[in-house]
């Protein structure tokens, strides 16, 4: 006899939404695929220091100019989770 139980799907976590959230924004206003690699580097960058650190949200959350390959974004760090949340273009000026 089969298990007739229904199946309960867990929420997603903060951290999987984010990432989501992250992907789906890359794509839109970057124009490519955000591959695991890339994050990694824009979030090693923003650890060392090698960003510039545009504005502070809260004690965990903080906006970051980040200088990737040829182009500058402007990146939300989520610093708990360690990892991007959104991203926006640079305006050209």
């Amino acid at each position: 006899m089969r298990n007739t139980k229904a199946r309960v799907k867990r929420p997603r976590s903060k951290k999987t939404c984010q990432m989501i959230h992250l992907k789906t924004r890359w794509k839109e206003r970057i124009g490519t695929e955000l591959t695991k690699g890339i994050h990694d580097k824009l979030v090693t960058l923003i650890k060392k220091g090698e960003s510039v650190l545009i504005e502070k949200k809260s004690h965990r959350v903080s906006v970051h100019k980040v200088l990737y390959e040829t182009f500058t974004v402007k990146v939300v760090y989520d610093r708990e989770r360690k990892q991007l949340v959104t991203v926006y273009p640079m305006e050209e000026k």
